[in-house]
């Protein structure tokens, strides 16, 4: 679907400083260029009632002075602002005007006027918040689409507070969104993507409500999508895949900034919960490039998956033990140890996932949420509803678990943890689809589900916690009572694991008898 003309449609990135001057020199040599890069100066200005009733409700309402020589007023008004996971898009609706003050009665689109008008009401607008723009610009174009590359080294000044910020803006003139990819991929290669999570209006309305700059975030847990009957499959994936990506982005920027590590927990669940969801769609759409980015992401995974079984091993499996012990925590080498080798880890896992390398990952997953999918569906996905969808997904998901879950009693330590990572996937799935079932036979079987899978986390920390003796004669140079340390470690989880293995198959009957209500 072509983009809406009404509806602006750009990924916004922060820049550091190497990086905005790279782009400098190289954006208007690309052979992709459609005519010389332009500079710009672009003083703007922004408008609201005294009490922000526009910026409450995520409406902007600017003015700015553009043009070389020949210079003109444009207002704007700017309807659904913010920016998420490095896309804006709002409806926009740009009028000339012929001096410096608000004209509400030149908004062309009269349902935006109306608006407007009504959350104004008989207030007066005052300028709020000023913003100077030193604008570099080039106008790129690949295939049937058109963006305009703008790079702006802004001055943003509210409540008698100011910020600096280097910015890129890559706005969609004609095309898909999808569109975007190649020429993001091409313009931005080398240069490590940062997602901006603000707009300009909101950065100065965040000074003149005393916030500051832009914050570090906390980290993101996972939310569900609303899903409805009447969808189908095409909708579902959109909606879903959102829900994945609206947790793995944040959090993989907040693993750069900050030493939290729910940061790489909550990444390597969300990178999860992707993978998932694009193996539920694989009979209606499947193609290279999914494929492709699923194995990107496993790989990821697998990078920040072993900084959190450092972070675990560290604190709920050493801690937990020393502290049961009666022993003081912060007089044991082992915990220095375990704690240096998570921060040597954590850098390591900086170092790698805020490189350029991850450009391509970063630009599917913004754009998987508005359009991008690599291909087509298959002709069934407009003929299936979202619930037929549930259905078939989750009996698809849970055949594969009751299959493995076979002589659960006798299975080997590798096939309880292929059940383990069957039972997450069966999980993610419900969850993506609970608004779809009836959530009273849901919030049963998922109460089983969890008692569950704490008793196959617990196992799981037990084949952790084994790692300890041999990681000490691994080149660390700790006393002997280090090492009797480690193994009484392992063996305080080991005394629990028998008790586990012989309830397992108890939890997993009680499982079972909360089966099948998905498909009544």
């Amino acid at each position: 679907m072509a983009v809406d003309l009404d509806r602006e449609f750009e990924i916004k990135l922060n820049l550091r400083e190497t990086d905005f001057a790279h782009l400098l020199n190289h954006a208007g040599q690309t052979e992709l260029a459609l005519s010389p890069a332009s500079n710009n100066m672009l003083p703007t200005t922004y408008f609201d009632t005294g009490d922000l009733a526009l910026h409450r409700n995520g409406v902007t309402l600017r003015i700015r002075k553009t043009g070389n020589g020949v210079s003109k007023l444009t207002q704007t008004v700017k309807v659904q602002t913010g920016v998420t996971q490095g896309v804006s898009n709002p409806i926009e609706i740009e009028d000339v005007v012929e001096s410096k003050e608000t004209d509400l009665e030149r908004i062309s689109d009269e349902r935006v006027r109306k608006q407007v008008t009504e959350l104004v009401s008989d207030q007066s607008l005052n300028p709020m918040v000023n913003c100077d723009v030193d604008r570099t610009s080039v106008l790129l174009g690949f295939e049937d689409a058109v963006a305009e590359l703008s790079l702006d080294r802004a001055t943003v000044s509210a409540g008698g507070l100011s910020e600096v910020f280097l910015e890129a803006e890559l706005e969609l003139k004609s095309g898909r969104p999808s569109d975007l990819l190649p020429l993001a991929e091409a313009i931005f290669n080398g240069v490590p993507l940062r997602l901006a999570s603000l707009n300009k209006a909101a950065r100065g309305f965040a000074l003149l409500e005393g916030l500051g700059p832009e914050g570090l975030p906390d980290p993101v847990r996972a939310t569900q999508p609303k899903l409805t009957d009447d969808m189908n499959v095409a909708q579902a994936f959109t909606l879903i895949c959102g829900s994945a990506i609206s947790q793995i982005l944040p959090n993989w920027f907040g693993l750069l900034e900050q030493d939290d590590p729910e940061f790489a927990h909550q990444l390597r669940v969300g990178i999860r919960r992707l993978r998932t969801a694009l193996r539920m769609f694989r009979p209606y759409l499947d193609n290279a490039d999914l494929r492709a980015l699923a194995s990107e992401l496993r790989e990821v995974g697998r990078i920040v998956g072993d900084l959190r079984d450092a972070d675990v091993l560290y604190e709920d499996i050493a801690l937990s033990a020393i502290q049961g012990s009666g022993r003081q925590p912060e007089n044991e080498p082992l915990v220095n140890m375990l704690k240096s080798r998570c921060t040597l880890m954590r850098e390591a896992v900086r170092a790698d996932i805020g490189s350029a390398r991850w450009n391509g990952l970063l630009l599917r997953l913004m754009l998987l949420q508005h359009g991008w999918s690599g291909g087509e569906f298959a002709s069934a996905a407009s003929q299936t509803t979202a619930r037929q969808f549930a259905r078939k997904t989750i009996s698809k998901f849970w055949k594969t678990v009751t299959k493995r879950a076979h002589n659960l009693e006798n299975l080997d330590e590798a096939e309880r943890h292929q059940l383990r990572k069957d039972l997450k996937k069966l999980r993610y799935a419900m969850e993506f689809l609970q608004s779809l079932l009836k959530q009273k036979a849901w919030r049963r079987f998922r109460k089983e589900l969890k008692r569950l899978q704490v008793q196959f986390g617990y196992l799981n920390d037990v084949h952790m916690a084994k790692s300890l003796p041999a990681m000490i004669g691994n080149g660390h140079d700790l006393s002997s009572d280090t090492a009797m340390l480690a193994g009484f470690i392992d063996g305080w989880h080991e005394a629990g694991a028998s008790d586990v293995l012989d309830e397992l198959d108890w939890y997993w009957q009680r499982l079972e008898r909360r089966a099948g209500f998905w498909k009544k």
